[in-house]
């Protein structure tokens, strides 16, 4: 029940926050996720999507070439075990536009392993720095991350375990 509360509440906020407007607070409990820019100050589009692409969310551009953040409305509601979960999953988003991940999104097909590997770490470190200073801790995130990607790497992600530690050293690395 508790699932399934959250996973409303997720489509409520995103369902708020979708347009280009700023929003108040952060989160599920708080009306909207913190505004998201790209590398070029471009402000990120939010939205639900029922795609099966891209895991829990996934960050691209529009037709238009707008940036913008899919959340997949039926993983995340398997997934949507709390507020700090959604949150890293946003930031973890917003920081492959914010760190210049998605302008080479055309390229990126012919990425190799190593490459993608680095781009998911180093929006994972974005998340776990932003998450710092809303005032989560490393263990809140690193639990989830263990919970949430059990599995051994995949072609464009590494395995939950070296996410984990990873973003320990991240928060670490921002003052934890």
């Amino acid at each position: 029940m508790i699932k399934l509360l959250l996973a409303l509440s997720l489509i409520t906020v995103l369902a708020g926050c979708g347009d280009n407007t700023p929003s108040s607070g952060t989160g599920i409990g708080g009306g909207g996720f913190p505004p998201c820019y790209d590398i070029n100050h471009t402000r990120v589009l939010v939205r639900t999507t029922k795609s099966t692409e891209g895991g829990p969310a996934f960050s691209t551009l529009t037709n238009t070439g707008s940036p913008i953040i899919l959340f997949n409305e039926q993983f995340m509601e398997q997934i949507a075990h709390s507020n700090a979960m959604v949150m890293f999953v946003y930031e973890h988003e917003c920081g492959h536009h914010a760190l210049g991940h998605i302008q080479g999104a055309k390229t990126q097909s012919g990425m190799d392993q190593q490459s993608h590997f680095k781009q998911e770490l180093e929006a994972d470190c974005y998340s776990a720095k932003q998450l710092k200073t809303m005032g989560y801790n490393s263990s809140s995130i690193t639990d989830i991350i263990d919970d949430v990607y059990p599995w051994p790497k995949d072609p464009e992600h590494p395995s939950g375990k070296v996410r984990s530690r990873h973003v320990a050293a991240c928060f670490k690395a921002a003052g934890e």
